[in-house]
């Protein structure tokens, strides 16, 4: 068995290495509709506080909008973006929520934006 320094420091034996799984990642591509007017400061406020949520999930991804209509994929342990995704189809702020993706994966697309 290996031990915990081994484990943090990524070194295994091949036997132990096989028997660890590494955390499933989910996928979610959404888009909605506003039902509210967002300023530049409004999306930027937004913008800073998904980040330093996102960040304490795991979770990235990138958000554009766009004349009234937000385009999101976000990415991230199975839970916690299942938890957002709730989140986010309760918020007032987003009508005619359509998921387009939902998916299990490996990889993610946006390893280093919490955000953008």
């Amino acid at each position: 068995m290996a031990n915990l320094q081994d484990c943090c420091s990524g070194r295994f034996r091949q036997d132990t290495a096989s028997r660890i799984k590494p955390v499933a990642l989910r996928r979610i591509v959404h888009n909605s509709v506003a039902t509210q007017h967002f300023s530049k400061r409004s999306l930027l406020d937004l913008l800073h506080q998904s980040r330093g949520y996102n960040h304490l999930d795991d979770i990235t991804g990138l958000l554009m909008f766009d004349d009234g209509h937000f385009l999101q994929v976000f990415e991230g342990p199975d839970e916690a973006v299942g938890q957002l995704l709730m989140r986010l189809r309760n918020d007032s702020r987003h009508g005619q929520f359509q998921i387009h993706q939902d998916s299990l994966t490996d990889d993610r697309l946006f390893p280093d934006w919490r955000m953008g």
